[in-house]
């Protein structure tokens, strides 16, 4: 129900990335590391050595039994497997080692009738682990939980032993961003809506705004048309993909209204106790939701951030003030280089709805099967194809890009580039585009998107992302789509032979 909030219950209690860090031999060296990282962090709380080797072996140890339990994130793509509705019985039946009652009494909640347990293996398996270790174990666990949360945020040695693990071991990292950096970040996270209020009005204007929600529009017309194209799909299951368009919610820029931090207690005396007070106030807003009407107009990014998303809970597309800029969107550009990247980026959250995931959700945001079963498992056949070629990628050494994991992304990128395209056709008004520099307006377009693909990653932070970020590699978002595109070979006369070449048998084509 989309319209009622709810508890949601999630696997959690290790600090590597994912379960499967635990597990897999590629993994080694980070376990390794992390081995040594909490030995120094009990260290440095003001253990001898012998026996913070001894602590951070336990510790380790009930870090693996909780993750032996957890799904990978793969795994987690499988919307239908997290929701899992659980009375208040069930829950104490499942977990009979946590008195519930108590437990949400602590974080100042009655115990709800119903909640959703997303990770069901985790729970029927904890009574288990918990069996496993004494209470000595588990308060010397949630020491650990407690410091290794705070490491970022109290003195120099604790936050550098922090980074030289998540940082350098993990990410690749040579040197902590500055200060003001980190400082800024912590800003955004934690308060993000006060910096906002002061970005959009130094940064943001009513022409960006205007020309992009005109680019939706364009956009949503080209989706419609691609869809009363696609010879896969029912009438009635068109009908239902064309709700989704008629309800779905936009936002540009910021919200419409701010958040209220006054109730925040601020101070100069710790950086911890203001992290703790920023965290205590999103909890406490949080559960103050619980029984009220749900906020459709909620953003869930703030205005400076460099990103855009889809919700499928509330079916909204939304585009925050910090993506509205170079090298992502200029209202003076060409409208080639403003479809090839801004326009497909529209594109690509719109997708999000008909992705993988998006599409086992209804216009109205409702975990419901609005296909007929022929036409999904006809959706569900095409999404093979995208799977099977990024499954074909070596990024790094013998790693592959996880077709698995990406899918949804995938699909996305594809999609939102296509509809990107014909929504630039439409605006051209049937005539032709006009050359710039050698190039037409189609080339322009996919130069752009290309170009938008461009970045840095050191080998370290790749690994990590391979296993755990739904997002493919940038390097291969650049051009795997384009190869899929008959549109990309027409505009470059790409011909058996050339590097880009797809067989058409192997092409994917979905929206």
């Amino acid at each position: 129900n989309s319209n009622r909030y709810l508890i949601y219950l999630g696997q959690t209690g290790y600090g590597l990335p994912d379960r499967d860090y635990y597990f897999l031999p590629q993994f080694e060296k980070n376990r390794e590391a992390y081995h040594k990282h909490v030995k120094n962090m009990f260290v440095i709380l003001g253990n001898n050595e012998a026996d913070a080797i001894k602590k951070e072996a336990k510790i380790y140890d009930m870090e693996k039994s909780l993750a032996e339990f957890a799904m990978n994130r793969a795994s987690q793509r499988d919307i239908q497997k997290l929701y899992n509705p659980y009375s208040k019985k069930q829950l104490q039946d499942t977990v009979k080692k946590i008195n519930w009652d108590l437990y949400f009494t602590g974080i100042g909640l009655k115990t709800p009738d119903t909640l959703v347990i997303e990770h069901l293996s985790f729970y029927k398996n904890l009574d288990k682990v918990i069996a496993k270790y004494s209470i000595g174990d588990w308060k010397e666990f949630m020491k650990w939980r407690l410091i290794r949360r705070a490491s970022g945020y109290l003195d120099s040695k604790t936050e550098m032993e922090s980074f030289e693990f998540y940082g350098k071991a993990l990410s690749g990292a040579k040197e902590m961003k500055p200060r003001w950096k980190r400082a800024q970040n912590e800003i955004n996270r934690n308060v993000g809506e006060i910096l906002g209020k002061l970005y959009v009005e130094s940064y943001f204007n009513q022409e960006s705004k205007d020309k992009v929600s005109k680019m939706v529009e364009n956009l949503i017309v080209a989706y419609r048309e691609r869809i009363a194209s696609r010879t896969w799909m029912s009438e009635e299951t068109k009908k239902e993909a064309n709700r989704k368009l008629d309800k779905l919610i936009k936002k540009f820029g910021f919200p419409d209204t701010w958040k209220d931090y006054s109730s925040m207690a601020i101070g100069t005396n710790s950086y911890w106790e203001n992290v703790k007070s920023a965290t205590v106030y999103e909890h406490n807003r949080n559960i103050n939701k619980l029984g009220k009407p749900v906020d459709k107009m909620e953003w869930g990014m703030t205005p400076p951030t460099v990103n855009a998303y889809y919700n499928p809970t509330t079916n909204e597309i939304a585009f925050p003030a910090g993506i509205m800029q170079i090298p992502f969107f200029n209202a003076k550009a060409d409208d080639a280089f403003n479809y090839g990247i801004m326009g497909a980026i529209i594109g690509h959250e719109l997708t999000h709805g008909f992705d993988d995931q998006g599409s086992q959700f209804d216009a109205d945001g409702n975990l419901k099967m609005w296909w007929t079963e022929t036409d999904y498992k006809n959706f569900t056949e095409k999404k093979k194809l995208i799977i099977e070629q990024f499954n074909s990628f070596v990024a790094i050494d013998t790693l592959h890009v996880n077709g698995e994991l990406t899918q949804g992304e995938n699909i996305a990128d594809l999609g939102g580039l296509t509809m990107a395209y014909y929504a630039y056709k439409k605006s051209l008004n049937g005539k032709k585009s006009p050359v710039m520099g050698g190039f037409t307006g189609e080339q322009r377009l996919f130069i752009a998107w290309a170009q938008g693909w461009k970045n840095l990653a050191r080998e370290a932070a790749e690994k990590q992302l391979l296993a755990t970020d739904p997002h493919a590699p940038g390097k291969f978002r650049g051009f795997a789509p384009l190869t899929n595109m008959p549109e990309f070979y027409e505009a470059f006369n790409i011909k058996e032979g050339d590097k880009m070449y797809r067989p058409q048998a192997v092409r994917v084509e979905i929206w």
